[in-house]
């Protein structure tokens, strides 16, 4: 038995002279790599059989419930009798994903469809990130405009200005961090009549 490194990880492993990879896992990853080093993935066979695959994969998901939103918008946008509804009992919003309303649908899987714009956004800056759930602020703040002190309306949808949006006390570009302490509920209209103020 000699003792080697793994080609592909570098830790060390006990085996024969063709012993090169500590695991299938990383025999696999050093696989991929040539693939793309040698254009195995542009090649247009390849491109069009993965295109089947990933169509294939969405349907069934579709199908299923998992995935739901931008297919069944387009759908009840371009198909008149064709209009989904949120499966939340007597909640009538149009359907974001899941067969659920984006609120309904962010409050039961945990994951905000803004949470990847607000994380580059404080990179960008150079400010602290949290992640956390925004309609855990608006809830705690009780649906009260931190603006105005006006009621907010969580029936409103974008881009109605007064529909809901998380405002930043402090604003990102001036050096407040994406922290549920530096955030509050608030009019899109009032946030964005603070944020023509603040440039």
């Amino acid at each position: 038995m000699n003792q080697r490194t793994c080609v592909e990880c570098g830790v060390s492993i006990a085996g024969t002279k063709r012993t090169k990879f500590c695991s299938d896992l990383c025999s696999w990853r050093m696989k991929e790599k040539r693939k793309k080093e040698r254009g195995y993935y542009r090649r247009p066979d390849v491109m069009a059989r993965q295109r089947r695959i990933k169509k294939a994969q969405y349907d069934n998901e579709v199908e299923e419930g998992i995935r739901s939103g931008r297919l069944l918008k387009l759908r009840a946008k371009y198909a008149g009798s064709f209009d989904v509804t949120c499966v939340v009992e007597l909640c009538e919003k149009t359907a974001y994903a899941a067969y659920k309303c984006r609120r309904h649908y962010e409050m039961e899987s945990g994951r905000s469809a803004f949470s990847r714009h607000y994380k580059l956004r404080a990179e960008e800056a150079g400010v602290e990130y949290v992640a956390f759930d925004r309609l855990s602020i608006f809830d705690r703040d009780g649906w009260l405009c931190g603006i105005c002190k006006d009621p907010v309306d969580p029936a409103l949808e974008h881009p109605d200005p007064m529909s809901v949006s998380l405002d930043h006390v402090i604003p990102l570009s001036k050096g407040g961090g994406h922290v549920p302490g530096n955030t509050q509920c608030a009019h899109l209209a009032c946030n964005l009549r603070k944020g023509v103020e603040h440039v």
